[in-house]
């Protein structure tokens, strides 16, 4: 599967924002918005890091918890600045909670270093690791972050839930 950031000019925005003490990143380009964060609705039999849902502007929207997706451990007493970053790949959306959103900073394609290869399918979305200032900070692919098979299955059951609601 070809990579968001392969099609990315030579300098990419990203979105920066934290989980826990580490910093992450993705494209401005599939971000299309960031809002406080509300407690989502539960929905039965969904893997641990699914949160549930939220409604959007008369959409239904699946919230992740970004942390226990990526195995990183998050902030959980720091609700206050909590946000959920809406997450765009052709017409499907889904909400990352993340601890804070930092800013919109403009990287060098040169300064982005590739990981090893991980064979854990629940973080095979992580494009590199990109060096900011003197900051490390990991690139999140956000393709594989919602077409990843779990996330697929989350976005049909909450289809079947939005339409039963109606």
């Amino acid at each position: 599967m070809e990579s968001f950031y392969d099609y990315c000019d030579e300098n990419l925005q990203l979105v920066t924002f934290q989980l826990g003490i580490e910093e992450y990143a993705l494209p401005i380009l599939s971000v299309q918005e960031i809002i406080q964060y509300q407690e989502p609705r539960q929905l039965p039999s969904m893997p641990s890091y699914v949160m549930g849902m939220i409604s959007l502007r008369g959409s239904v929207i699946p919230v992740l918890n970004t942390g226990e997706r990526l195995h990183v451990n998050t902030n959980d007493s720091a609700t206050t600045d909590k946000k959920i970053i809406i997450l765009q790949a052709d017409a499907d959306c889904i909400g990352l909670v993340v601890d804070s959103v930092s800013e919109v900073i403009y990287l060098p394609k040169a300064e982005i270093e590739a990981v090893p290869l991980n064979n854990d399918s629940d973080v095979n979305c992580i494009y590199g690791v990109g060096k900011y200032q003197d900051k490390l900070i990991v690139l999140i692919e956000p393709d594989k972050f919602i077409y990843d098979s779990s996330v697929q299955e989350v976005n049909k059951k909450e289809k079947v839930a939005s339409e039963t609601e109606i």
